[in-house]
């Protein structure tokens, strides 16, 4: 990715942060690297790997003008049966006595999660996650595990709603089937601006990725990566 043209790999700092960030399985790490990236810019979209821009951003560059945020709605809600650690994080963070209306709340997309600096959104969603992914006992008790929690899904969608906030439709933003866009990754696709393809083959925009010239990364020492992130 370092050699990819108009991309920068920007090192994310593990060794600065508890000794739980670094074990990428509990997610700690994805709202801080949102909120290390918002310092240095006026906002931040974070797009997980496995979702493609299938048409320009027009809906969500609009939706971070209006909100100050944007991310996209999941099938499942918070409280369903499987997610057990819910509850507990609701907790950590203050709205456990919403509970009753609280378990209906549908996900908003963790792998889709944009902020503007210095909005209410970064206040009141955004820093509060933060507060959450730096303390393992609400981000990841003991017990917590990709069975029974969202991890930063979770505490995001709880103040997402909480604060008033909304998310864009799954059907446009994080359409789970790509048999509904295009095989032609350039066609376009509209009104679904981005789907999740995920780890499934074949990845038909590998051909148009422009390289920088002469460039050459030694995968031995990679510069961005002094600590090397645990995933058990």
């Amino acid at each position: 990715m370092a050699c990819w043209a108009n991309v920068a790999v920007q090192r994310f700092p593990y060794e600065t942060y508890p000794p739980h960030v670094a074990d990428v399985g509990n997610y700690a790490f994805k709202t801080l690297v949102i909120a290390d990236a918002l310092r240095r810019h006026s906002a931040v979209l974070w797009i997980d790997s496995g979702l493609e821009l299938r048409a320009p951003m027009d809906t969500m560059r609009q939706w971070l003008q209006d909100y100050g945020h944007v991310s996209a709605l999941q099938e499942d809600a918070i409280g369903d049966l499987q997610y057990t650690a819910t509850r507990p994080m609701l907790e950590h963070l203050g709205l456990g006595k919403l509970w009753p209306t609280a378990r209906h709340w549908q996900f908003c997309a963790g792998g889709l999660q944009g902020f503007v600096r210095g909005s209410d959104a970064e206040r009141l969603v955004l820093q509060p996650v933060v507060e959450c992914s730096l303390d393992p006992g609400c981000i990841a008790p003991p017990g917590t595990s990709r069975a029974n929690s969202n991890f930063d899904q979770t505490a995001l969608t709880a103040l997402i709603w909480h604060h008033g906030f909304s998310c864009l439709p799954r059907e446009s933003h994080c359409m789970w089937s790509v048999k509904k866009v295009p095989r032609d990754p350039l066609a376009p696709a509209h009104p679904i601006e981005l789907v999740s393809r995920g780890h499934r083959q074949p990845k038909p925009y590998t051909p148009l990725l422009r390289m920088k010239p002469g460039c050459h990364v030694d995968a031995s020492d990679p510069p961005w990566a002094p600590v090397t992130p645990r995933n058990p």
